[in-house]
This record gives structure tokens, sequence and C-alpha cells, in this order.
């Protein structure tokens, strides 16, 4: 290629992520992502680090998230390289904020330079190339493409030549995820095309890229359960020629040291109790200590699935997830509920049933729900109906324990 200059195109990075009940260790990862990102452009001689946006997870950002940023920006700005940001949409200024953000802060310390029109784009331009960026625009992203073209047109009209040029964009393209819709089309873009020979998308965190122009890194730090479908995702390397306008893109994301994810499905429809249900995911919980990844604890998502042998109201999801983390094995632990009821609400009934009829049928539904009460539903009821007429008389407590105490003690064998 001749002569070419190096770039490093990351975006999404959402360092200070908040989760899992504000997980340190999870707001670690981001930073160290970023970190292991700084020290990679530094060890293959990049000349630029570009930043297309949600560098932070939030604009009100941790002391020690920024401490730890600031640390990663200061040994690129001391080692020569020029660090072009944008911000995304979870780093937008408050209105309270008179416009200014994190990012702005770090730009007046030298750390960066950001590009912050949100009408034209803001251009930043050396001898090597030529760099176009728009912050997230939202719904405006399409108007706001459609006045970058025409700048770009217009200084190529005067100019001539232009240089290599870089569009830095934080948007969503339509078709890249079955699931969302994207704030912007290839028929949005494509008129861009004579004028820019890249574009560096963020804000999706899956990996694209579109006919040797358009590149998406996506998530350097797995944000959620479902990036991990995508291991290649985090950051390219893209080598540029200044002088025939060529580039080649390298994606580099799966060698990132990120947290790794262990999901796992336990099937409850066997389990006729909750002591039953707990006592098997004692046992996954084994299964799964045995298959542990060799590197960092993992965050663990559980799912239950199947259905429901007994209430609701008596999965306890919370019990699960603490029994889970108290193992010592997971960084995070996530229960996810996904079970059916067996009977999946109440049954319509017709508007002509006298009340107490009406709900002793309710009661009997509900009790059905449950294995262990489904033989004796009826009784059930009976009892319910039967304390619901003495709380309405004005029964006395002690009344209402005798009651139960008769039922307990005429309970049929084995029930």
């Amino acid at each position: 290629m001749g002569r070419t200059i190096r770039v490093l195109h990351i975006a999404d990075l959402h360092c200070g992520l908040d989760q899992y009940g504000h997980n340190p260790v999870r707001r670690r990862d981001s930073t160290e992502a970023f970190r292991w990102l700084g020290l990679t452009a530094v060890d293959t001689q990049c000349s630029y680090v570009i930043i297309s946006g949600d560098l932070f997870d939030t604009r009100a950002i941790d002391p020690l998230t920024l401490h730890e940023v600031v640390h990663v920006l200061t040994f690129l700005r001391d080692d020569g390289m020029t660090v072009l940001a944008i911000k995304g949409n979870h780093e937008l200024a408050h209105r309270s904020y008179e416009g200014i953000s994190w990012l702005n802060y770090l730009e007046k310390q030298d750390l960066i330079t950001l590009l912050d029109d949100p009408i034209y784009g803001e251009i930043f331009e050396d001898e090597n190339l030529r760099v176009v960026g728009l912050p997230w625009v939202g719904s405006q992203t399409k108007q706001a493409l459609s006045s970058i073209r025409q700048e770009l047109a217009d200084i190529t009209a005067v100019r001539g030549s232009t240089p290599y040029t870089i569009l830095m964009l934080h948007a969503g393209l339509e078709g890249m995820l079955n699931d969302h819709s994207g704030n912007v089309a290839m028929s949005d873009l494509e008129p861009l095309y004579p004028y820019v020979n890249c574009v560096a998308m963020g804000h999706v965190h899956k990996d694209y890229e579109v006919k040797d122009w358009i590149y998406n890194p996506g998530s350097p730090e797995t944000c959620s359960v479902e990036e991990t479908q995508w291991p290649d995702r985090g950051a390219y390397l893209i080598d540029i020629n200044p002088e025939t306008h060529e580039h080649t893109a390298q994606l580099i994301g799966r060698d990132i040291p990120r947290r790794p994810f262990m999901v796992e499905t336990a099937h409850v429809s066997a389990c006729q109790t909750p002591e039953q249900l707990y006592t098997s995911l004692g046992t996954t919980l084994r299964k799964v200590s045995e298959h542990l990844p060799h590197t960092e604890p993992p965050v663990f998502h559980l799912s239950l699935i199947g259905e429901l042998k007994f209430a609701h109201a008596d999965l306890n999801v919370a019990t699960i997830r603490e029994s889970f983390e108290s193992s010592g094995l997971f960084t995070a632990v996530v229960v996810n509920d996904k079970t059916t009821a067996r009977n999946q609400g109440i049954t319509t009934i017709g508007d002509e049933v006298p009340r107490q009829q009406l709900d002793i049928e309710v009661y009997n539904q509900l009790f059905q729900q449950d294995v262990r009460s489904e033989a004796q539903c009826e009784r059930y009821s009976a009892l319910t109906q039967s304390l619901k007429n003495r709380v309405l008389q004005g029964a006395s407590t002690e009344e209402m324990l005798t009651e139960i105490r008769a039922f307990n003690a005429a309970q049929p064998k084995g029930e």
C-alpha cells in the first residue's frame, strides 16, 4: 500500500457500566477493556484513535471511572496519538449542565478532540486525513447527513483534491439487528460516497461492515448477555494509504480479554415442590462449577423454563440467586423466571352465577394450579370461603386459627 497511517476505531465502551446492583467488578471491566485497547493502539503504532460515541455509559459518571479513562487518554496523548471522539446517546449533557458533558471536560484537558456539531458535523483535518464527526442526533440523523454531504461537496468544489476522509457517526444502520430498527438507512449514506472514504460507526453493539466502506466495531466489553453471540466485536485496526485513498480494516475484538458469560437453562416441570426445585438447582450449580472458564469469574445467567407445578408465589427467585452468589464462583448472577403456570389465568365464569359460587370456582381454579393442593382443591376452597365469611362477620383471630387447626387435623393422610 505504500505509506500508511493506522487508525484504531472503537465505540460503545460504556465506561462506568453500572450493572447487577452497582457491581464494582463490572464497572471496572469496561475501563479495563479501554485500557487494553489503548495499549494495543500503542503497541500497533496507531497515529489516531477514533471513538464513535458512548465512551461513557452515562452522563453522570463516577470519579473512579473518570480517573481511569483520563489515565488511558493521557498515555495515548503522551505517545503522540490524536484521539477523536463524538458524543453517543448515553453521554449527552443534561440541560441543566448548559450543554457541557464529561467529553467537553476531556477536550479542555487536551486529551481528546471532540467533534460536536449536531447540524453539519464538525471537521478535523491535518496533513494525513480529514475526519467529519456527527454526534448522536437521533431522528435528525438523516437531515444532518444531507447537510454534511452538501458541505463536503462545496469544499471539494473549491479545493479540487480532497484528503482521505472518515465520517464518524453514532447511529443504527437499518437491517443490522433483526429486532431493532435503525435510524439511518443505506440510502441516507450512499450520497456521501463520492466524498467519504470510510464510515466509522457506533451505537449498535454488534460488529458489522458493509461494502468495505461502513464499519461498526461493536462493544468491546459485553454489556448484555445477548452480545455473547458476537465474539469478534470490539475494535477495528484500519490501515490507510493517504495518497491512493485505499484502506484495509481488520477486526480485532476476539483478542480483547472481556468478562466471560455463562448461560444455563433449568427445566422446572419435574419438580413438584419448591424444595425439589432448589435441590435440582443445587445439582445444576455443581455441574456448572465443573465447567467454569479458566479466566475471570463469569457473569452467570440462569433461565427457569417449563410448567411450574406449584404456586408462583412460592417460587423465590431471590433465594435462588443468593444460593448461586454464595458459591463465590461468579462475578454476578442473573435469574430469569420464564416459567408458565399450570393453568393460564382464571377461566371465564358466567355473569348469572351467585357470588358465593363464583368465589368457590375462582378458589378451585387457583388451588388447581399447585399440584400440592390440586387433589384437595374443593376442601381448600371451602376453608378459604369459610375464613372469608368469618372475617366479614367479625370473628376473632383465635376463632379462625381454631378452624385452620381443625382443617389440618382432618387432612387425609399422604396429602
